[in-house]
């Protein structure tokens, strides 16, 4: 299994290498649900080193040991399991300048135990460890993100046509569905003014057979989730406003539920008022991240997506 995610931060890459270097801030950056505690917290970070930690995984104690197998300050360094509950663990943390700050990167390849059980539990549960983790990372060097909800804006559905038309032109027939998402698609309700795409393609984990065009088209790679149904994010713009495009490969079912949702608020004006009132009372909270912003919807969500599911 893979699971990759990136982020960037407006500090020097010296200044967040030096964060991790620091084996005692591995602390900060686990969620407290895991009841983490390291027991190694003044061993040096170099090739070689080995830090011990304690831990609770689905109520379960668990000692885990990690070691520094690749130490390439300030570019990068990996650290594979040695002890704990995977078969297997190799986590590799990038630091790339960028824009007069920092790229940080993590890549993980994982194996578990009973795989075809476990599989989606463990998977579920490395993207929440990791959205905690870049939520303290932009606490501490990046700063709260404001949500901005805007009154439903009736040009919506028209950017979403014109950056239809131009994804198009772009791809020609590996385009094979362009859908608005999101709640910038459904008449009458407030949003975030960002228009949501999803645009689906044979593979979405072949990122030469559609990234490059969409570049040329003006779009920027931001996320990859190889481990969520390979999700691809790239940001863009039509006509100044902003454009999230949203990649999943045919037939997956994430698209189904984005447009099953979408298509119960349209005809739903209960449940479309219900979400709406919720959006507006999360955005007067401070947030971390815009995601975290997302996750925090998720409870209203699922209520209403267990009625859009009813016959």
């Amino acid at each position: 299994m893979h699971f990759s995610s990136d982020i960037w931060l407006p500090r020097p890459r010296e200044d967040v290498f030096r964060f991790f270097s620091d084996a005692a801030n591995l602390d900060a950056l686990t969620p407290p649900w895991l009841h983490f505690q390291i027991l190694t917290p003044d061993v040096p970070l170099r090739a070689g080193a080995r830090i011990d930690y304690r831990l609770r995984l689905y109520g379960i104690p668990i000692r885990w040991q990690s070691e520094i197998s690749v130490w390439e300050p300030p570019h990068r360094f990996v650290d594979e399991q040695r002890r704990g509950p995977y078969r297997r663990w190799v986590h590799t943390h990038t630091f790339t300048d960028e824009r007069g700050g920092t790229r940080v990167g993590d890549a993980v390849d994982f194996e578990v135990p009973l795989a075809w059980l476990a599989g989606p539990l463990v998977v579920r549960d490395v993207r929440r460890i990791f959205a905690y983790r870049t939520a303290v990372l932009v606490k501490l060097f990046g700063g709260p993100a404001s949500i901005e909800i805007a009154g439903y804006d009736p040009q919506w559905p028209q950017l979403f046509t014109q950056a239809a038309a131009r994804i198009r032109e772009a791809l020609g027939a590996r385009a094979l569905r362009i859908e608005h998402a999101g709640s910038t698609s459904v008449p009458g309700l407030a949003a975030k003014p960002v228009v949501d795409i999803v645009l689906e393609v044979a593979n979405s984990a072949d990122e030469p057979s559609f990234v490059p065009a969409l570049e040329a088209a003006g779009y920027t790679l931001r996320i990859r989730e190889p481990a969520w149904y390979e999700h691809r994010l790239l940001e863009g713009t039509i006509a100044g406003r902003s454009i999230n495009l949203h990649v999943f490969s045919g037939g997956c079912p994430e698209i189904a539920r984005m447009l099953r949702f979408r298509d119960w608020l349209r005809n739903n004006p209960g449940d479309r008022a219900l979400y709406e009132r919720t959006k507006r009372e999360l955005a007067q909270k401070t947030w971390a991240r815009v995601q975290n912003y997302a996750d925090a919807k998720t409870q209203v969500v699922e209520e209403i997506m267990s009625r859009a599911r009813r016959p």
